[in-house]
């Protein structure tokens, strides 16, 4: 369909005659019609995805490879090593050009890429390893008691940054297992000779013995909630009929 648009095209350079434009125009026998500021609308041109399809900020690199830095010469320390508190630790604070951390960063990116920590986890953990590692010296043990309340506190993950720092091999796990917690729970205030027995005997449940194998994970904890009323100097009930065959001596 020509429309005095498209005819206007085609004669754009030349001189407009009134007469001509007549003829032009008598010429049409259909017009199109537009609404105000509508015609020739484009559309937007969609923003160009990043290489590879991902959104978002780019993501950074890798760490520069790094290894255990060598200690070279140092004075040997006079007394044993002095605890630590974390806790009075900012991260604002924190030694960034420390060698400890640039090896941690590299050991935490090679866990997180086999293991796939997510973004959010591997940003935590090198916040993590940067507070613990300020002022880390050769030599020097860092324990579990000391990180785990001041990681907590700061909403980082503890398990996550033992585990790189358990990869550096200067990581000492002497946190109170929950069996432990737990046992001298149940057997706070029994007599001494029937609380040597009692704990001789459920941890032979658990863990085993020369004449017998570990029971179930349960096994252990069934059993000496059974007998803690016969345990707890009470009047003898029928509970302590019910015990389990292997209340008498384990051996």
């Amino acid at each position: 369909m020509t429309t005095p648009r498209t005819i206007a095209k085609n004669v754009a350079g030349q001189p407009a005659d009134e007469t001509d434009v007549r003829d032009r125009l008598a010429a049409v026998q259909h017009h199109q019609l537009f609404f105000v500021g509508m015609h020739y609308r484009r559309r937007t041109t969609p923003s160009a995805r990043r290489r590879g399809g991902r959104r978002g900020a780019p993501r950074k690199p890798p760490p520069a490879p790094a290894w255990r830095p060598d200690p070279g010469w140092r004075q040997l320390p006079l007394f044993a090593q002095i605890p630590r508190d974390y806790s009075r630790l900012a991260l604002a604070d924190a030694d960034l050009a420390s060698p400890w951390l640039a090896w941690a960063k590299y050991l935490a990116h090679q866990l997180a890429e086999a293991r796939g920590w997510g973004r959010n986890i591997r940003f935590a953990v090198n916040r993590g390893l940067a507070l613990v590692l300020t002022g880390y010296i050769e030599g020097d043990v860092i324990r579990h008691t000391e990180i785990f309340a001041p990681l907590r506190a700061l909403d980082l993950p503890v398990g996550h940054t033992v585990t790189v720092l358990e990869e550096m091999g200067i990581f000492q796990d002497d946190s109170e297992p929950s069996f432990e917690r737990w046992l001298a729970e149940r057997l706070e205030g029994l007599a001494p000779g029937i609380r040597s027995e009692t704990e001789r005997w459920t941890r032979v449940l658990r863990d085993g013995g020369p004449r017998s194998l570990p029971r179930r994970e349960g096994t252990g904890s069934t059993s000496i909630e059974s007998a803690r009323p016969c345990w707890n100097g009470r009047t003898a009930t029928t509970t302590c009929g019910k015990l389990p065959a292997t209340t008498s001596s384990p051996t």
